[in-house]
């Protein structure tokens, strides 16, 4: 569960994003399941993963809860391994899962495009921006690995995820328009799953750049 600091954050910082989906999750009626699109290889689209050569530039950690700190993802299971790598993703030396995307200005660079870890009590699964920008087809990849994640670690049910997405795409635009800046403090609440949180973050590594990170409580 969020601190009473994160929730004091989220009272005035919400308000206006969520009231438009919280009424959208509300009136979604069964037989919207194929929003959902089922392990997918989200990575492809980007890149296929194979070593290039040239640079590649990693992302931090992932930011979690309002705290940039070192951590030490935990284990995943043959499952979770199994779920990860169906998505197209890979086990980087550090223990999280990612992808790579290639450079569309350099041929000869890829970067992190999306980076999932699972800590203590906490799944975090980030998509990071290139110089602040989205590449094409980004977004729908965005939603369709947050939808994923979600499927994956809770049993909301499926009904949910036409307002769940809804509510992504409307913070995608806030990004775009500037009503949503960059910051390591400032988080939004996600309706559903109970205690989800979103951050849209500054980067502070060898990716110069932003990044959306989504916070799923397992706990």
């Amino acid at each position: 569960m969020l601190s009473k600091i994160s929730f004091l954050l989220l009272s005035t910082a919400c308000l206006c994003l969520l009231a438009n989906s919280s009424e959208a999750q509300k009136n979604i009626k069964p037989g919207n399941e194929d929003e959902l699109t089922k392990n997918t290889n989200i990575c492809q689209v980007f890149s296929d993963n194979a070593e290039i050569d040239g640079q590649t530039v990693d992302a931090p950690a992932p930011v979690r809860r309002l705290v940039n700190e070192d951590i030490s993802p935990v284990a995943l299971t043959s499952t979770e391994s199994e779920f990860y790598q169906d998505l197209g993703m890979f086990r980087s030396h550090d223990g999280s899962y990612t992808c790579m995307a290639l450079d569309p200005d350099n041929a000869r660079r890829r970067f992190t495009l999306f980076k999932v870890t699972k800590i203590d009590g906490v799944v975090v699964i980030s998509s990071f921006l290139n110089k602040g920008e989205f590449l094409s087809g980004q977004q729908e990849a965005i939603t369709n690995l947050f939808l994923e994640m979600i499927s994956f670690y809770t049993d909301i049910p499926t009904q949910y995820y036409v307002g769940i997405k809804r509510y992504f795409q409307e913070f995608y635009l806030r990004i775009e328009d500037g009503r949503i800046k960059p910051s390591s403090t400032q988080v939004y609440l996600v309706d559903e799953p109970e205690a989800t949180v979103i951050l849209y973050h500054p980067l502070q590594g060898s990716l110069k750049g932003t990044g959306l990170s989504l916070n799923i409580p397992l706990n």
